[in-house]
This record gives C-alpha cells, structure tokens and sequence, in this order.
C-alpha cells in the first residue's frame, strides 16, 4: 500500500500536431504509463520537416517555439519552469529530428493522479 502512496500515474497522450498546413509533424511518445514521484520523466518528441524547405525553429520576443502543456486534476494546468529554454533548431528538408526531455525537472508532477501531456511547436 505505501507503494501505492509514492507511486504516481500519469495518463500521457501522444499527440501529432500539424503546423503551417502540416509542414511540421510532432510526435510525443513516453516509454510507459506509470512513473513513481521524483523519478525521470523521459518525453521522447520527435519532429519532422515536411515543408519542402529547411526551418529553423526559435524562440520570437517572449514567444517560445517549444513548450508542453500539462494538465493535472479537473484540468488545471501545470505551471513551468519559465527560467527553462529550448534551445534554437534546424532541420533540413524531409529530416527528423528527437530529442529527449525530461519532464521531471521542468514540472512540479510529484503528487499522485492522472496528468496530460501535449507537445506544442510555434
């Protein structure tokens, strides 16, 4: 039962999101479903360049180009880590490129219940 206590589930949906008429695939993908408070919580995202050009994603003024939005209990959302930046990305024409994000040290998602996850390009 205490393990019950510690352990925290998160109920993760990968989304694919289609920017700009579909010229940027986003994936998100967790390698399982249930995660134990303060452990990692890898996000694996993966973007595809389907826009016939290179891009280059970066943050514009106070907008970023990368976030995730996470919902927990009655759908109130979780707050970040604003301090936290994405790096700027290129991609090459027809490339893909992933990249692993650890979640745990982005959220404040130690408390037991259900979260949903979407992955955001801008």
């Amino acid at each position: 039962m205490q393990s019950l206590k510690v352990a925290t589930l998160f109920l993760l949906l990968g989304f694919f999101t289609g920017a700009a008429n579909a010229q940027i695939e986003v994936q998100l993908k967790f390698s399982r479903l249930q995660y134990i408070a303060y452990e990692p919580l890898l996000a694996t995202v993966t973007i595809t360049n389907r826009a016939g050009r290179n891009i280059d994603l970066h943050d514009d003024g106070s907008e970023r180009w990368f976030g995730f939005e996470i919902t927990g209990r009655d759908g109130q959302s979780v707050p970040n880590d604003a301090s936290q930046k994405m790096e700027p990305l290129h991609i090459e024409t027809g490339q893909t490129v992933t990249q692993k994000i650890n979640l745990a040290n982005l959220y404040p998602i130690q408390d037991f219940g259900n979260y949903h996850v979407r992955a955001h390009v801008y």
